[in-house]
C-alpha cells in the first residue's frame, strides 16, 4: 500500500509542478497576470504534495523520482504538443529514465 500512496503523491506532484511551469511560461510570454497569480497560489500545492512524497520516500528517492517525470513529461509534451523531432538517443534516454523511475518507485520503503 505505501509503495501505491507514494506513486500517487508523486504523479500529483509532478501534475502541479507541470502545470505551474506551463502557466509561468505563459506569463512569461504574454504578460498574463492571471496565469502569474494561479501560479503563485498553485506552487505551494505543488511543493506540499513533494513534501508528502519525501516524507513517504527519502528525499533521494523522492526528489528523483518528481525530477525524472518532470523532464519525461516535458519531452513528450514538446514532442507530442510542439512536434519536435527526438533522435533515436533521446528515446534511449527517456525508456531508461522511465526504467530508473520504476525501479526508485518499487523500492521506496522507509
Amino acid at each position: 500500500m505505501p509503495v501505491i500512496v507514494v506513486w500517487i503523491l508523486t504523479l500529483c506532484s509532478v501534475g502541479f509542478f507541470m502545470l505551474c511551469d506551463s502557466l509561468i511560461t505563459h506569463w512569461a510570454k504574454t504578460s498574463s497576470l492571471s496565469s502569474l497569480a494561479t501560479v503563485i497560489v498553485l506552487s505551494p500545492v505543488a511543493y506540499l504534495f513533494f513534501g508528502f512524497v519525501t516524507s513517504r520516500a527519502n528525499l533521494a528517492v523522492g526528489g528523483a523520482m518528481v525530477n525524472l517525470m518532470l523532464v519525461i513529461g516535458a519531452v513528450l509534451v514538446g514532442f507530442f504538443y510542439f512536434k519536435e523531432n527526438i533522435t533515436a538517443w533521446q528515446w534511449t534516454g527517456i525508456s531508461l529514465g522511465m526504467v530508473a523511475i520504476v525501479i526508485l518507485g518499487t523500492s521506496t520503503h522507509k
